[in-house]
């Protein structure tokens, strides 16, 4: 049933719509037509801007809210206790999780991208949804922060091309079947669930099997070589070092980052492809390890056959996601920024990344 379960229906409604993960859902089922309503316990930015879009929200949680929908969609953080799904299960109303819906919706597309990663996945697949409109691909994006080209989180295109944020966590990322499965790095995370590093890698490689068509991998990041096992697709990697950590991996085709310069925080570099020399790239957002998202961008766009100039522009065009070092004032000399940065690889890389961009003081609060 619920292979076919978003073919006979119109009406949707959403537990929790103001969630990062639930509205850029609801958007784009608004768009291919459906009739969809939420529910939240406090109006927040999102819930604002739904309502300005025209989506029926309630600002509470009631079974009142869901008698007439033919459809309910939840997400991990909702409780059984919650009174739209305790109606839904009593009076058989169809309930799908967040993360089934979000495979339903993006397993539509022949040319979809999940972009995957303990680090970087807002950063890595905002820019590539960026360089992709650049190039004219009108692609249909999910992501997990607020793009400026996108005036939110999430887009519906009109070609076979989307692009998705792959969150490893509950397993998540299972859920999807890309074309191309990307694996940015791999760090100990989520271990309330994982138990151990060993417990996410095994989903990992799960993922990595997925991939249709290419995995493409960092290959700088020991823990992502660890999972290319049993693979039967190519593998692309992309990184600094002109041989991988391990040997094990036979790489289709291999980029590099050389020639990098730094000024104040913010990096140029040459790109390679097996020893040629494609491009040059400068980039509009600070910090050494958006080098690595850009390759993996570039990794990414030259599967699809991008031109050097459409991937040149796409990702220098890019200026950043929300929360991400995003800078939020400047005044009396004093820039205030703001960053989504909660684990300790991404605490240091943002605290190193601020170091140069040239301030007397910094003031970091957590």
């Amino acid at each position: 049933m619920k292979e076919n379960i978003l073919k006979n229906i119109k009406k949707i409604h959403f537990i929790g719509i103001g969630g990062s993960g639930m509205y850029p859902l609801a958007k784009i089922l608004k768009g291919k037509g459906y009739e969809v309503s939420g529910s939240d316990n406090y109006v927040s930015d999102t819930l604002e801007d739904a309502i300005k879009s025209g989506f029926r929200i309630y600002v509470e949680h009631s079974e009142n809210n869901v008698k007439n929908a033919e459809l309910v969609v939840y997400s991990a953080a909702i409780k059984e206790d919650n009174p739209e799904l305790k109606f839904c299960l009593k009076n058989k109303i169809p309930t799908l999780e967040r993360a089934k819906l979000l495979g339903f919706l993006m397993n539509e597309y022949k040319k979809m991208v999940a972009v995957s990663g303990t680090h970087g996945k807002t950063t890595t697949s905002s820019m590539l949804t960026q360089l992709f409109i650049k190039a004219s691909l009108d692609p249909t994006a999910v992501i997990g922060g607020k793009l400026k080209i996108l005036n939110g989180n999430s887009c519906l295109g009109k070609t076979e091309f989307a692009v998705c944020e792959a969150c490893e966590y509950v397993d998540t990322f299972l859920n999807l079947n890309p074309s191309l499965g990307v694996i940015l790095n791999i760090d100990e995370d989520h271990l309330d669930y994982f138990k151990n590093l060993e417990g996410l890698l095994r989903s990992f490689n799960k993922f990595a099997l997925k991939a249709k068509d290419a995995v493409i991998v960092n290959s700088d990041d020991e823990n992502s070589l660890r999972v290319l096992n049993n693979l039967e697709v190519p593998v692309i990697g992309y990184g600094f070092e002109k041989k991988p950590q391990q040997q094990n991996v036979s790489f289709l085709e291999n980029y590099r980052a050389t020639n990098i310069v730094e000024r104040d925080g913010f990096y140029s570099f040459s790109v390679l492809k097996d020893n040629t020399k494609l491009l040059e790239i400068n980039l509009k957002i600070p910090g050494k390890h958006n080098i690595y998202n850009a390759l993996a961008c570039v990794a990414v766009s030259m599967f699809y056959d991008i031109d050097l100039k459409s991937i040149k522009e796409g990702i220098e065009s890019f200026t950043g996601v929300h929360r991400r070092l995003e800078i939020l004032a400047k005044n009396k000399g004093i820039t205030v920024m703001d960053d989504f940065a909660h684990h300790p690889t991404e605490i240091k890389a943002t605290l190193k990344t601020v170091k140069k961009m040239g301030f007397k003081r910094i003031v970091a609060i957590f």
